[in-house]
C-alpha cells in the first residue's frame, strides 16, 4: 500500500512536472513570437512618427533595427558624403532631388542610385551601406 502511494506521488510530480514544462514552453513561444516582429513591420507602423526631415538634404534616412536610432550627419567636407555608424535600411527622396547610396568611406563603391520622389523605401542590401550624397536635380 505504502509503496502504490509513493508510485502515485512520483506519477503526479513527473505529470505536473511535464505541465509545468509545456505551459512554460508555450509561454516561451508565445512572448518571442510577439516581440519578434520583423523590423520591416515595426518600422513600417512607424513612418509617420519616426522619419523626420534632415534640414537642406532631400530627404530622409532611417538607421537602427532593433532601437530604431537617428543619428546625426558627419559630412565629409571635401566631397558632401554624409556618414552614419549604422548601416542605412530605409530612405525616402524628395521630388527634383537625386541621392546616391554608397557601401565604403568617402562615398566610394556605388550600391544604389535614387532619383525622387520616391517614398519610404527599404534599402535592398540594408547591411551594406551607411554613406550617402543627396543633391538636387
Amino acid at each position: 500500500m505504502q509503496i502504490s502511494l509513493q508510485l502515485q506521488a512520483n506519477n503526479n510530480f513527473i505529470s505536473m512536472m511535464r505541465l509545468i514544462t509545456i505551459f512554460t514552453t508555450l509561454l516561451l513561444t508565445a512572448i518571442t513570437t510577439t516581440t519578434a516582429l520583423p523590423v520591416s513591420d515595426s518600422a513600417a507602423n512607424q513612418l509617420s512618427t519616426t522619419l523626420v526631415p534632415r534640414g537642406s538634404t532631400c530627404g530622409n534616412v532611417y538607421i537602427g533595427y532593433n532601437t530604431p536610432v537617428w543619428e546625426d550627419q558627419n559630412l565629409d567636407s571635401s566631397n558632401q558624403c554624409r556618414q552614419f555608424s549604422m548601416s542605412i535600411f530605409l530612405y525616402s527622396v524628395d521630388s527634383n532631388c537625386h541621392c546616391r547610396f554608397y557601401s565604403k568611406p568617402n562615398c566610394t563603391s556605388k550600391v544604389v542610385d535614387v532619383y525622387g520622389p520616391v517614398p519610404a523605401q527599404y534599402m535592398s542590401q540594408p547591411t551594406v551601406s551607411r554613406w550617402y550624397v543627396c543633391g538636387r536635380v
